[in-house]
């Protein structure tokens, strides 16, 4: 992988499963949420690739868009370093930007505390057609994306609010 941004697993083969875990902005795979989160995976044989950002200078300065577009880019590359592999997307805050790609390559994901007032995170969540978990702390946001999904009828996503950190 040529971006010095990400520092992930090293590339394994195809034969393997792979959780690709996507931090928060402050909150690296080494806070205890992808920490548990990481643990359980590789009781389970699964391999884990931890996605730890460099937030480039001035990225408080990006448009919405271009954090969108920044956190895709990141992520599509260490999914391409994989070769496909990745069988499963655990994402923090931040991480959550990347819920379209997740939909596009209909992988499941646990997201956590999901940007959610970004309409292309709950439009990709909405999108999903594989298992989607959304666990969050502002319960009055999940809520209403909550009730959104129960009245589209949508059967992949199932949310949670009064996830702590």
């Amino acid at each position: 992988m040529s971006d010095p941004s990400l520092s992930p697993c090293p590339p394994v083969s195809t034969e393997a499963e792979i959780v690709s875990q996507l931090s928060g902005v402050g909150y690296s795979p080494a806070r205890p949420l992808l920490h548990f989160a990481r643990s359980v995976s590789l009781q389970h044989g699964w391999t884990v690739q931890e996605l730890w950002w460099q937030i480039p200078g001035g990225f408080s300065h990006f448009t919405v868009d271009d954090r969108i577009a920044w956190v895709e880019r990141q992520v599509a590359e260490a999914m391409e370093a994989e070769a496909g592999a990745c069988r499963l997307v655990v994402g923090k805050s931040l991480g959550s930007l990347a819920c379209g790609i997740a939909a596009d390559r209909k992988i499941p994901a646990a997201w956590l505390t999901p940007i959610l007032t970004i309409d292309h995170v709950a439009a990709a969540l909405q999108r999903a057609t594989e298992p989607v978990e959304a666990l969050g702390q502002v319960v009055s946001r999940l809520d209403r994306f909550i009730g959104s999904l129960g009245r589209c009828g949508h059967p992949a996503v199932s949310a949670r609010a009064g996830c702590s950190r």
